[in-house]
């Protein structure tokens, strides 16, 4: 059973000098690439005892003994990443087995665990993702003047799509997922053209920044899509 007191460790004052992983008598700690640096991090909640020995050989005061339960860090910041986005690039494939990619908004529905499209019945990626189900998108942060590219955080999320019934519960849940995020486009509901779709993920890549990658599962996705209280 985790211990009721776990390290929750800023990067902020990080040094990511290894102090505390040296310290950790059950090895539950270790360094991980954070851009160009390292940064200590909790790996394994369930092994930690709560010695706070890491705390306290800290020079830089990073280390901080927190209740609750522990969510590691790369599973934080891919929430992040996905609440701060509006749009995605979505790649279909069109009926001669070429990729299509285009770029759509998208909203997060918690209670479903799914991600939602509105898209018009003309657009040609509603047509791919219609005949063939399975769809990916990529969801990158913004590029700022001081970050390299190479290091930009970002997930290629890949799921099934579907098109809920006018009117079901699955529509209404997508459409005030939706409109929460884009009230402005709620005259374009009212149009016959244009319709909801339900993004149920299986799997992705995430790219946390240079040297952090890793592939993140449905249960775990599930979870992110849920909100930071989900079970």
């Amino acid at each position: 059973m985790p211990a009721t007191m776990l390290p929750a460790i800023n990067p902020a004052r990080c040094t990511g000098c290894g102090r505390c992983v040296a310290v950790c008598a059950p090895h539950v700690l270790s360094l991980h690439p954070l851009g160009w640096v390292k940064t200590a991090a909790l790996d394994d909640a369930a092994g930690c005892t709560g010695c706070a020995q890491c705390r306290v050989v800290c020079p830089f005061g990073a280390v901080r003994m927190m209740r609750g339960v522990h969510e590691p860090r790369l599973t934080r910041e891919l929430r992040k990443l996905i609440d701060a986005s509006r749009v995605a690039a979505l790649g279909t494939t069109q009926d001669d087995g070429a990729p299509f990619v285009s770029m759509v908004p998208f909203a997060v529905e918690p209670q479903q665990r799914c991600l939602v499209l509105h898209v018009s019945g003309l657009a040609a990626h509603t047509r791919y993702l219609q005949a063939r189900e399975m769809v990916s998108l990529l969801v990158m942060a913004a590029e700022a003047p001081d970050k390299a590219v190479h290091d930009l955080p970002r997930v290629t999320l890949q799921g099934r799509a579907s098109i809920p019934a006018r009117d079901s519960a699955l529509w209404t849940a997508c459409r005030d997922a939706y409109l929460k995020r884009f009230p402005d486009v709620e005259p374009m509901t009212q149009l016959g053209d244009f319709r909801f779709v339900s993004i149920q993920l299986d799997t992705a890549r995430q790219v946390a920044g240079f040297g952090a990658a890793r592939t993140v599962e449905a249960e775990e996705l599930s979870r992110v899509l849920g909100g930071k209280d989900a079970a």
